[in-house]
């Protein structure tokens, strides 16, 4: 699913020149693994994961994500990929104000060019327990709330690949637990591979496999 080939990604800096932020080697992940990367902000965590959404474009090196090159793709092409292949639950979540909980995840499948199945969105909403939600806006609803309709809409639109960067962070220990088990049921059945940036070690050793950055490498 994921296979990266000396990436290097860096920013300017605000003293003149560049800062490095992002240097893999390689890195693979297969179809239908679970892989949490862990490390200290600043370690590279959501550069990386930017970098797989085709959201940030690496300096140099070949990122493959789905069988396609992305440093190959047009922006245009590269946007029509994500909203197909790539669901991201962001760490400030997103959600469009105008609109329900309800329809923001009726939104997610809308993006990727799928038709939602009927009641499919409410069974989401009822898996993330904010049913009761449905019609509130962003505005009204916690930030725990809000992070859970966030990975709702992330799987509505049934991606191969899901990014959640700290998806928990924000939720206490029941809400958390209930969100991981909705991102690691849906996998299961739909055969979704998951990339999460988290802090948490707990979490962390639920998956897969996880890897530790430190100023933008990667090791297991």
């Amino acid at each position: 699913m994921i296979s990266l080939e000396k990436v290097r990604v860096s920013f300017p800096h605000h003293g003149g020149g560049r800062l490095s932020v992002l240097d893999i080697g390689e890195w693979s992940v297969e179809r239908g693994q679970k892989v949490a990367l862990m490390g200290p902000s600043g370690s590279g965590k959501s550069t990386l994961l930017n970098v797989l959404a085709g959201l940030i474009p690496a300096d140099s090196g070949c990122v493959y994500v789905a069988d396609a090159e992305l440093g190959g793709l047009s922006e245009l092409k590269r946007d029509r990929f994500r909203a197909r292949h790539i669901g991201f639950v962001f760490q400030s979540f997103h959600l469009l104000d105008g609109f329900t909980a309800l329809e923001n995840i009726e939104l997610g499948a809308s993006f990727a060019g799928n038709s939602l199945e009927q009641g499919h969105a409410e069974f989401l909403l009822e898996a993330v327990g904010l049913s009761p939600h449905a019609k509130f806006f962003p505005s009204q609803l916690s930030t725990g709330q809000q992070a859970r309709v966030a990975l709702a809409r992330a799987l509505a639109g049934k991606p191969d690949l899901l990014l959640a960067d700290e998806p928990t962070g924000s939720l206490d220990l029941d809400s958390g637990k209930q969100v991981l088990d909705l991102m690691f049921q849906t996998a299961e059945q739909e055969g979704i591979t998951i990339v999460c940036a988290t802090h948490d070690l707990e979490l962390a050793g639920q998956f897969d496999h996880f890897y530790s950055m430190q100023e933008g490498g990667l090791s297991l």
